[in-house]
């Protein structure tokens, strides 16, 4: 958790193929489970692995809450990677806060993902007025269920540079179709990570990059298996897809 880390939709790869390593950033940590791709949390996983409780939400020591201040090269930033930007219990304080170092840390790219976009709008700075085009907004959603219940919120929230889909963990076989729900800006796919991962089915995945290529969505395919950095594990039909948001490139 840091400066660094291998994530790859954070990379940012460069003309001359050198690539830049994104950075996690946790201004606070701990998290509450909202649907049944909690599960098997990650986040949970780790926190517990560095002795900290991972469902009493806490601000974070100065030191990692203003970091992204220190870091002067641009990176792609995942934003509350241990916990959701959004959570009810987060302080108001806390969260004007960290918008305030997005604010003057702006080379950097932001990517949010949150499973409680219905605090989005009240949560948002005060001057939001047009948006942040550094800012991404991606609703967390790995089965039908959870795409029905948080996909259409996030979309009709105004003002936003980027609304996309994390479907990791994919967890079934998605009804989805961008033609009537709303088409998102970015799509990310990946299986579960751990000793209790359940399976995704790679047709799933390849579903989902299918319907995205019809409607020229950027489809990033993270892996088969979550935090395995093969080109083996990444590879789906035997390719790689890692595709950004337009405004990425703009």
């Amino acid at each position: 958790m840091g400066k660094e880390t291998k994530i790859s939709w954070t990379s940012t790869v460069h003309p001359d193929g050198t690539v830049t390593p994104g950075a996690t950033w946790n201004p606070w940590m701990g998290c509450t489970k909202v649907t049944p791709e909690c599960a098997n949390c990650y986040a949970e996983r780790d926190m517990l692995r560095y002795g900290k409780d991972p469902h009493k939400v806490v601000r974070a020591k100065d030191a990692t809450f203003y970091a992204p201040l220190s870091w002067k090269e641009p990176k792609r930033i995942f934003v509350c990677s241990w916990s959701d930007f959004f959570h009810e219990a987060v302080f108001t304080q806390d969260v004007l806060d960290a918008w305030e170092v997005m604010r003057q840390a702006s080379q950097h790219t932001y990517i949010i993902l949150t499973k409680r976009p219905q605090w989005i709008e009240d949560k948002l700075p005060f001057d939001w007025v047009g948006g942040w085009p550094n800012v991404w907004f991606l609703i967390s959603a790995g089965t039908n269920e959870s795409l029905v219940r948080f996909w259409p919120i996030l979309r009709d929230i105004p003002g936003l540079a980027v609304k996309g889909i994390s479907m990791a963990p994919l967890l079934e076989n998605l009804n989805w179709r961008p033609g009537c729900s709303g088409i998102p800006d970015w799509v990310v796919v990946e299986g579960e990570s751990g000793q209790n991962r359940r399976l995704m089915v790679s047709t799933w995945a390849t579903y989902v990059q299918k319907v995205c290529a019809r409607w020229s969505i950027p489809f990033f395919f993270k892996g088969h298996i979550g935090n395995v950095h093969t080109s083996e594990n990444e590879q789906l039909g035997g390719r790689v897809y890692h595709e950004f948001p337009r405004v990425a490139q703009q």
